[in-house]
């Protein structure tokens, strides 16, 4: 018989000083949680020398000083719906829900003069949601600032819970920005571990911004955000062009894909298709894939990322091929089968070959040497740039710059 469930409820300031508005509601929803015969204990840990080790100290309390089954991180920014505490006791109580978080609104500038609003939680194979779901979603990461876990997750990913972890493009060394919520998600994911958001819990977030931005027109609003923020979807717009100009009925792809494999499979975006092969070298990612894409169409071939070249059926079969894949070898990407397959596919008589990260050191010089008939490429607003190839198609009328051969 599982233990019942029972929540430590963290509220995480700052500087101490905590609104009246957010003390009240959160004293609520404990409040209720207790009436509503939950076991619940609350507390708080200040932030003083950063959020990364202002939730390490409360996981230690938490670990050090209660008996409770979860901790339930509750930001001062964050104010907590009535029932969000009885809302994520139910989810958690459900068979392989470790994780359990609340989704709130937040917003991330686009350039000077436009931003866009999002919910902080990024479904699995999926991006940030713009509006809540119906029901509890599986998730590759959410925000803590509304989020409860099981005390054996801590014990799993080990000391220190939550870090802010600097990571650099391989090629340009460029700081790519990770947050301590996205880094412990990860981190629990990758110890088998899954993580939920349950769309009952509404919470709001208080921001500081400039409201008569929005009233001169400095500041606009975007109706959805691009498909990847963080750049790592900056293929998308590349590969709805190609859809546009060119009839996809079969498709492959080198890398099982967060944001490539749902969009082939996106009846909207790709009409034509009947068939995706994908290849992917890690088991647990194809099954993620797999079980986030249930469509009969999706052929998910597990295969090891060297033998990649060569695993597909006879020239001119595809009408387009998606090459996304590489290994991570020491402290940079090693793009080697990349290079392969856009060689082996200089010689495919019709399909369009897109290539993600095109201006990467190694990738560039891989799609300057291969005899493509067609070359253009795609310049993204945010994240690296995706080559388009063909012999067959003249990719420079599809969209993006380049020039014939």
């Amino acid at each position: 018989m599982s233990t019942p469930v029972s929540i430590h409820a963290c509220l995480t300031t700052r500087d101490g000083a905590v609104r009246n508005d957010v003390m009240e509601l959160f004293f609520n929803a404990v409040s209720r949680a207790r009436r509503a015969g939950l076991k619940v204990g609350a507390g708080r840990q200040q932030f003083n020398h950063g959020t990364a080790v202002c939730r390490n100290k409360a996981v230690a309390d938490f670990l050090a000083h209660t008996d409770c089954t979860h901790l339930l991180f509750v930001d001062d920014d964050v104010l907590l719906p009535a029932d969000a505490l009885v809302d994520l006791a139910d989810a958690l109580a459900l068979p392989g829900v470790d994780v359990a978080c609340g989704a709130y609104p937040t917003f991330r500038f686009v350039g000077k003069s436009a931003a866009h609003l999002y919910l902080t939680a990024r479904p699995v194979g999926g991006d940030w949601l713009t509006d809540w779901p119906a029901g509890p979603v599986e998730v590759d990461a959410g925000g803590t600032g509304c989020m409860a876990i099981r005390r054996d997750v801590f014990a799993a990913v080990g000391f220190p819970w939550f870090r802010w972890p600097e990571q650099h493009d391989p090629v340009t060394g460029t700081v790519q920005w990770v947050s301590d919520d996205v880094d412990f998600c990860a981190a629990a994911r990758a110890k088998g571990f899954r993580v939920w958001c349950d769309g009952r819990v509404r919470p709001g977030h208080l921001k500081l911004t400039d409201l008569g931005m929005l009233v001169t027109g400095a500041l606009k609003w975007r109706e959805a955000p691009p498909a990847a923020g963080d750049g790592y979807g900056s293929h998308v717009g590349a590969l709805r062009l190609v859809a546009r100009a060119v009839p996809v009925r079969v498709a492959v792809e080198y890398g099982a894909g967060r944001f490539s494999t749902p969009l082939f499979l996106d009846r909207a975006a790709f009409p034509d298709l009947e068939r995706l092969v994908s290849h992917e070298s890690d088991p647990e990612w194809a099954d993620l894939v797999r079980r986030a894409n249930p469509d009969g169409r999706l052929e998910l071939r597990e295969c090891p990322l060297d033998e990649m070249p060569g695993r597909w059926c006879p020239r001119g079969d595809a009408d387009l091929v998606f090459i996304d894949c590489d290994a991570v070898r020491g402290a940079r990407h090693d793009y080697s089968v990349r290079a392969r397959l856009i060689e082996q596919f200089a010689a495919d008589p019709r399909a369009v070959v897109v290539v993600h990260d095109a201006n990467f050191t190694d990738i560039a010089a891989a799609v300057r040497a291969a005899p493509y008939k067609f070359r253009a490429t795609f310049v993204p607003r945010l994240g690296p740039h995706t080559a388009l190839l063909s012999n067959a198609v003249d990719v420079t009328k599809i969209g993006g710059r380049g020039a014939e051969n």
